[in-house]
């Protein structure tokens, strides 16, 4: 009976034995694996951290490629529109100065006139006081004659200052045009630049918000 109790005591002690092997076993089995689960989702998170940088990185990129874009176009446009206007105000700065000189010859020329023509009849008569009737009268017309033509240049005159101020209207006109114009593609090309730096968040950029917070 004591030999059985013995032998069933040794048993008992072997097999507590080895279930703590086991139990030691399994859980440094538990601890390798649970550290490997560590391990990988902390190299998956480094792994979405790396590649969410370098996403924003490049849209980032792109976005700053565009807005270069866009204002190098807008510079561009601005300095096309700046020359333009600039010539037209040279054509009109001159165009004016020519009017002021037509304007200054047209105002002068009726007093020009008249003291050529006064000089000229009193030249007349005073060789016509020695010559015949038919001379006198012969050359009175053609000084009639002369003094037609020159008030038909006067009106010549008068619709070439008329012509000039239609011109330099339309040319002030198109210049307040341009300018606007320069106004309206300023504000457009910043509206888009914000609309691009502030637009909603991407299918791509949802996803991985998403897997985030689980």
């Amino acid at each position: 009976m004591e030999q059985r109790k013995t032998v069933f005591e040794e048993l008992m002690q072997e097999k507590k034995q080895a279930w703590d092997k086991e139990q030691k076993e399994r859980t440094q089995q538990w601890k390798e694996e649970d550290n490997d689960r560590k391990k990988t989702i902390s190299r998956e998170e480094e792994e979405y951290k790396y590649t969410r940088a370098i996403n924003r990185k490049k849209e980032d990129d792109e976005y700053q490629a565009k807005k270069a874009a866009q204002e190098k176009e807008l510079a561009e446009k601005k300095q096309s529109v700046e020359k333009a206007l600039a010539e037209r105000e040279k054509l009109i700065a001159g165009k004016e100065q020519e009017l002021e000189t037509l304007s200054s010859q047209v105002a002068a020329f009726p007093a020009t006139l008249e003291k050529e023509i006064a000089a000229v009849h009193k030249q007349v008569e005073e060789q016509l006081t020695t010559k015949y009737q038919y001379e006198k009268d012969l050359f009175t017309r053609e000084m009639q004659g002369e003094t037609k033509l020159l008030q038909q240049t006067i009106s010549s005159l008068q619709a070439k200052i008329k012509e000039q101020d239609s011109l330099i209207s339309a040319l002030n006109e198109k210049a307040n045009t341009a300018g606007a114009q320069v106004q309206t593609i300023a504000l457009k090309a910043l509206d888009s630049a914000s609309s691009l730096r502030y637009s909603p968040l991407t299918q791509s950029e949802r996803r991985e918000e998403k897997e985030s917070g689980k």
